[in-house]
């Protein structure tokens, strides 16, 4: 399935404005196509359901919040590429994907349908997953000893596993969002350059305009014109160069960032299982009953998913962000050079319509001045500098 996200429109409720955005969801298997309705609470609805129920997955991160400017274009459309990053991931992974509440958040027009479904799965696979331990707790009574029923050996390994993604996130959380920052600012600069420069345009062809009407003025305010027109151009060159790593380069960056934060808030989870299990072993070796035995079994269960999701995830995780990376620094690359040419093309037209050729008079005049200089003696030379 493949999910894209448009037609956002201004609405009101009860109590404030929203946007409301048009979800479209292709279904490959059936070639069917489902529409539906969203705003931006809903998708933060989802990722929360997300982050309730699948423990240990690295959720992909959502676009931020924001108060301020929340109906500006630009944010719209920046905001509708994050919500379609977040779907198009979470239809991609081997677990989101079969979620049964995200197809009815992608598939059913009236949210609360989803919201109810969701609910209905939590209880069904929680009453499930009793079931399941009260059965497994009722063999091992039967079968093991104590010594054999708690797993001693799984909290070792499963720490052997994930200390590298605790070192990953020791020695690059910090890094990724200094990155971020980085892109942040250079196209913010970059977007600042384009400003000035049509500042400098605007005030040019003001000029242009102020004077009499002899011919030397008239010349003078045509150059001017032109001179103002050329930096025009080269404002527009930079605005698109800005805008291109908005997309390409400063987005990016900044959902790779959420990723690595949403990777240490998995560990969490990871590591708060952890501890839940390392208590119930705690409490089962002081004494022996049998719903100590049942809370082992159920944060063993815990403990193991929430691992095993976590290295699968951080695996993919390594893979994608690796070729991503690598994507928005050829971008970047590319953006910059392709400006550079481009300016460098822009000034060097303007120069040639407006710099003056030197005359042949003019040209025989600098040559002389050059051979008067050239026999001057090296003493003269120092004294003259």
């Amino acid at each position: 399935m493949e999910a894209s996200v448009t037609n956002p429109i201004k609405k009101r409720d009860m109590l404030a404005n929203y946007t409301s955005y048009t979800l479209t969801t292709y279904d490959s298997t059936d070639s069917t196509t489902y529409t539906v309705h969203r705003r931006f609470n809903d998708f933060l609805w989802l990722h929360g359901s997300f982050v309730t129920l699948c423990t240990g997955v690295v959720v992909p991160p959502l676009p931020k919040k924001k108060y301020l400017g929340r109906f500006h274009e630009d944010f719209l459309e920046a905001r509708m590429r994050g919500l379609q990053d977040f779907l198009n991931r979470a239809l991609n992974h081997p677990v989101l994907q079969s979620e049964p509440y995200l197809l009815t958040f992608l598939q059913t027009g009236d949210i609360k349908q989803a919201r109810r479904c969701f609910e209905e799965y939590r209880r069904r696979r929680s009453a499930k997953g009793d079931t399941v331990r009260w059965l497994k707790s009722r063999v091992n009574s039967l079968t093991l000893n104590s010594d054999q029923r708690i797993n001693s050996a799984l909290t070792a390994d499963m720490d052997s596993r994930v200390e590298p993604i605790k070192t990953h996130l020791d020695l690059n959380l910090d890094r990724v969002k200094r990155a971020a920052d980085r892109t942040s600012d250079l196209t913010a600069a970059t977007y600042r350059c384009a400003r000035e420069v049509d500042a400098q345009s605007a005030s040019l062809l003001s000029l242009s305009e102020v004077g009499d009407d002899t011919s030397s003025a008239t010349k003078e305010g045509r150059s001017e014109r032109e001179f103002s027109t050329g930096m025009g151009d080269l404002s527009l060159l930079m605005r698109g160069a800005a805008r291109d790593m908005d997309i390409q380069v400063k987005e990016p960056m900044r959902r790779h960032a959420d990723t690595v934060t949403a990777l240490s808030v998995s560990l969490a989870h990871q590591q708060e299982r952890r501890r839940y299990y390392l208590a119930s072993v705690a409490a089962r070796e002081r004494k022996d009953s049998e719903s100590l035995r049942n809370d082992v079994e159920i944060y063993e269960e815990q403990h193991r998913e929430a691992s095993e999701r976590l290295l699968c995830d951080f695996d993919r995780y390594k893979a994608e962000r690796s070729r991503e990376l690598l994507s928005v620094m050829l971008s970047l690359a590319t953006i910059q050079t392709d400006l550079n040419r481009e300016s460098t093309t822009c000034l060097s037209r303007l120069a040639s319509r407006l710099l003056p050729t030197p005359s042949a008079p003019r040209l025989d005049l600098y040559m002389q001045e050059t051979v008067e200089v050239s026999n001057y003696d090296e003493e003269d030379l120092i004294v003259g500098v």
